[in-house]
């Protein structure tokens, strides 16, 4: 699987130190020169993580962190910067919501794990989104089809997980089939 990270710094010689750093096979890099480009990249590319410098022309990493998260809410940002302060760093943390935050210059195995943590951290979530899409689903039916067949739901259950079945008059295969046209 190829993932998108996106380099955005004012700064060409620090773009490509920074591309040099983390490239892997299965990373594709894109860089940016500032905000609008990282943008355009944003809206036409899939970037699983965003990689900011904190200072640029216009508009702060933080700024454009922001912006990035709102029109990718699951990509993980991480901001960069020669500037820290721990004002700066709190406003970049609570507004840019960014995954981790670096001073330069930068440890690059640090960023190199970081990169890795934020890619597992982006797939849990994601991962965690879809079982809830699905529990909820579930549940939905579950709920309908115990409208239907009241006392479905309340099943007891051997030690080994197979099921009771105190009438021995149902028709179990006949039942399930009933069940299964109702679901569809």
């Amino acid at each position: 699987m190829n993932y998108g990270i996106l380099i955005v710094d004012d700064e060409p010689q620090v773009r490509e130190v920074l591309k040099r750093h983390i490239e892997r096979p299965e990373y594709v890099i894109y860089l940016a020169d500032g905000v609008i480009q990282g943008l355009e990249i944003l809206s036409t590319e899939k970037i699983d993580i965003v990689i900011s410098d904190y200072k640029m022309p216009g508009i702060s990493g933080t700024e454009f962190l922001s912006m990035a998260k709102q029109r990718c809410p699951d990509t993980e940002r991480i901001l960069i910067t020669a500037y820290a302060d721990l004002d700066m760093a709190i406003n970049a943390i609570n507004n840019g919501e960014i995954y981790r935050f670096f001073t330069k210059p930068c440890n690059f195995d640090e960023l190199n794990i970081a990169i890795r943590q934020a890619l597992e951290r982006r797939e849990l979530f994601i991962y965690a989104r879809r079982f809830y899409s699905a529990y909820k689903t579930q549940s939905a039916a579950m709920k309908k089809l115990e409208k239907q067949f009241p006392g479905l739901t309340d099943v007891q259950k051997t030690d080994t997980g197979s099921f009771v079945i105190e009438d021995p008059n149902i028709d179990v295969k006949t039942f399930l089939a009933k069940v299964q046209k109702e679901l569809k």
